[in-house]
């Protein structure tokens, strides 16, 4: 019978340094409402401390990426 590591092979999200926070994006796409892109921003306790979430229509899942990457960099200046 074969039994499956008792470790997960999924990276697991660390808490950013003190002083630092940390800018989490991703990209989605839903064939009804287009791509999507959603930041969210977590200080050094873990707490959300901001985030954004839009729908953008775009050629490729490449461009949501990179608009993603874009509107992390944004929304932190806030």
């Amino acid at each position: 019978m074969y039994h499956a590591p008792a470790f997960s092979s999924t990276p697991q999200w660390t808490l950013p340094d003190p002083n630092f926070v940390k800018i989490s994006c991703d990209a989605f796409y839903d064939v009804s409402i287009g791509r999507g892109v959603v930041t969210i921003i977590r200080d050094e306790f873990g707490c959300v401390i901001g985030g954004n979430t839009k729908v953008f229509l775009v050629p490729s899942a490449a461009m949501a990426e990179a608009i993603t990457v874009r509107l992390g960099d944004l929304t932190s200046h806030r």
